[in-house]
């Protein structure tokens, strides 16, 4: 039965009943400007949508991929107080499952979220906000840590993840790390691989464009690059 569950049995923030399953949970709670993250389990075919998008828009939920054994991790983001149905369905039909999802600026309840917004009152909500910290559930695998972004604090936007945005390397590429915005337009790649020539690990900073994006002075070898 398709059920939304709280990753790791974790409680703060969500409100089991187990109508679905013994962990279904039927409410969450969501601080403005946070994301918290929902599993659906054995929904893999099932469309969802907020009914609601001016409290938790629409976006996709950072959702990046289906398990094979249905389990799919949405990420909500509450970008104003009020309420929001989270609605999973299959085409035209009534909703198999819903979830009650609580935005509010502040938690006092005893189960109360935790506040990991790191940002000031008053706040500006953006596509591609994301928090300052967070956790991959284990049961996500590899393949969702893969394409977490990690903001980088006081860069208006940059974030550090493992695979490029809005563009496509050709002819494969050695570049494994990449800070970067949500565009792609603005990256600085670490290019980090095994050399079969001088059987050393090398690594070095594609700086293309570095001077003029991210306002970093050039420097010259060997301090740009190395081998280990």
């Amino acid at each position: 039965m398709a059920h939304f569950y709280a990753l790791d049995g974790a409680t703060a923030g969500y409100d089991v009943d187990g109508k679905l399953a013994p962990d279904s949970v039927w409410r969450m709670r969501i601080l403005t400007r946070q994301r918290r993250v929902i599993g659906l389990w054995g929904g893999q075919q099932l469309a969802v949508r907020s009914n609601n998008p001016n409290i938790v828009p629409n976006d996709g939920f950072g959702e990046s991929q289906t398990r094979a054994d249905g389990l799919r991790l949405l990420n909500l983001l509450g970008q104003s107080p009020g309420t929001a149905m989270i609605e999973a369905r299959l085409g035209a039909s009534a909703p198999w499952c819903t979830l009650q999802a609580v935005i509010v600026d502040v938690d006092i309840t005893p189960n109360g979220v935790k506040d990991d917004r790191g940002l000031s009152i008053p706040w500006t909500i953006t596509a591609s906000e994301v928090p300052i910290s967070g956790s991959v559930p284990l049961a996500a695998g590899a393949g969702l840590a893969a394409v977490v972004r990690i903001p980088v604090p006081g860069t208006n936007g940059l974030a550090v993840e493992l695979g490029p945005r809005g563009w496509t390397p050709k002819g494969g590429s050695t570049s494994t790390i990449f800070i970067q915005d949500i565009t792609g337009k603005r990256h600085l790649r670490l290019d980090y691989g095994y050399n079969v020539k001088t059987k050393t690990v090398d690594y070095h900073w594609n700086q293309k464009g570095t001077a003029n994006t991210f306002k970093i002075r050039l420097v010259k070898l060997p301090t740009q690059q190395g081998s280990i």
